[in-house]
């Protein structure tokens, strides 16, 4: 309670120095962008005098002073319109054009934005004419960075805000995760002792009642409590998932609920005949499926009912096994016949189409270990018999060595595309990213294919 207190009395305290923070950051830069803008507004009001100056110029006017009045502004964009609102001459203006008519046409375009904001400086040339012109001026580039910088200050702030608060709540779980650890460290230190005691009446029953058949059955639930006290001992700790027979794990689990189940629920397995094995911790697998098992066995009430226990390995995996032994295949007859060819363009696409081939093949790999499956090897007497043919053909072939790959390549080709469809097919209820894998392989054979076409 004095943690969620404290807790919130920070986020309080933080939450009002941001505000503060913030609105300070915008009053002080309200009031220096205010006041620069003056500045630069009586900048351009002697600059526009200096424009007026210069344009009714004679020999007794001093333009020296006027010349340097004019060339010294280097930041305030500016364009000199004239009484028909057309771009006389500009300075500090980013334009686009092809030549010096395009840029005035679009320096007209900005100023004529100015004069409806406000941005000018009317300066009468002639009493008589009463012609004039009209100097537009904008915000410089400082002015414009001074606008953005409180905002910039105010997002800062605010993410140091919300950084901090996730840092405190952080700490706070990170507490209450080592007083749970404690507390189920503590938890199996003292299940410990009891454990010790039934398992030496345990052997006290054994030797005295040998023939009993429960005495087998409450050793179980003894080892079974061993066990809840090294999961409780294990708790903060990261899981450490090693190869592990699923079938056994399965087989266990179901011999262990069976027997502690009503007569009314049946427990059926349906896991594949060859054992399975997957990285996994098996103590903590095993908790799962009998909490799984428990909870379908309160579910079905007096009437009781059947609890089916399938595992199968489902077919986006093994489409991708298929393409992972696919793929390697294809690499392995390309670095058979890479050695063997010395034209430098044909080498060039084997060489690409090796790299395409190994990029995929990173990608299923990392699926197979998302997916907690081991890739599989080509077939060892296909690969002996591709390694027989191309060395047999190249040797005992009359045509050109180039040829011989072409055509080996092509039926390699052709021989993968074919299979690749049929396990599509055979596959079909794959997802969409393990199918997406083998359209892509399948392109890139194809691909090969088509290079190999103009050296058969």
């Amino acid at each position: 309670m004095i943690w969620t207190d404290r807790i919130r009395q920070v986020k309080i305290f933080l939450v009002i120095a941001a505000v503060f923070i913030a609105v300070a950051s915008l009053v002080v830069s309200h009031f220096l962008v205010r006041d620069l803008a003056e500045e630069e507004r009586t900048r351009m009001a002697v600059w526009a005098e200096a424009m007026r100056t210069l344009n009714n110029a004679d020999e007794n006017t001093d333009l020296n002073l006027v010349l340097k009045v004019i060339n010294e502004n280097n930041s305030i964009p500016v364009i000199v319109m004239d009484s028909e609102n057309h771009a006389q001459t500009f300075r500090n203006v980013d334009v686009e054009g092809k030549d010096y008519a395009e840029s005035l046409a679009y320096a007209s375009a900005i100023g004529q934005r100015l004069l409806k904001q406000g941005k000018n400086i009317k300066i009468e040339l002639d009493d008589s004419t009463h012609d004039y012109i009209q100097v537009c001026y904008d915000e410089s580039l400082m002015i414009r960075r001074l606008s953005a910088y409180p905002y910039i200050q105010l997002g800062v702030v605010m993410l140091f805000v919300v950084i901090a608060i996730f840092a405190l709540l952080t700490s706070k779980r990170a507490e209450q995760n080592k007083v749970w650890v404690g507390l189920s460290k503590e938890t199996a230190h003292q299940l410990g002792t009891p454990i010790s005691s039934l398992m030496a009446w345990i052997e006290i029953l054994k030797m005295n009642y040998p023939d009993d058949e429960l005495i087998p059955e409450m050793n179980k639930d003894i080892q079974r409590l061993q066990l809840i006290a090294d999961r409780f001992s294990k708790i903060g700790a990261l899981p450490e998932p090693v190869p592990a027979s699923l079938n056994e794990v399965m087989n266990h689990v179901i011999d262990y609920m069976d027997r502690r189940t009503s007569k009314n629920v049946k427990m059926v397995k349906e896991i594949p005949e060859q054992d399975v094995i997957v990285k996994m911790n098996a103590s903590l697998f095993e908790w799962v499926i009998e909490n799984l098992s428990k909870n379908a066995v309160d579910a079905m009430g007096a009437n009781g009912g059947q609890i089916t226990l399938h595992v199968e390995e489902t077919d986006d995996i093994k489409l991708l096994k298929e393409c992972d032994a696919g793929v390697q295949m294809a690499i392995s007859s390309i670095d058979e016949v890479l050695e063997k060819i010395s034209d430098d363009q044909l080498k060039e696409l084997l060489e690409e189409s090796r790299e395409h081939h190994e990029k995929l093949a990173k990608e299923i790999r990392h699926q197979l270990i998302a997916a907690d499956s081991s890739g599989k090897e080509p077939n060892l007497m296909a690969k002996g018999m591709s390694w027989i043919k191309t060395n047999v053909m190249i040797e005992m072939s009359d045509r050109s060595t180039e040829s011989v790959v072409a055509d080996l390549i092509t039926d390699g080709c052709n021989m993968g595309i074919k299979s690749l469809y049929r396990y599509q097919n055979q596959y079909s209820q794959a997802k969409h990213s393990a199918k997406e894998i083998s359209r892509r392989l399948i392109d890139i054979e194809e691909q090969l294919r088509h290079d190999m076409q103009k050296y058969l």
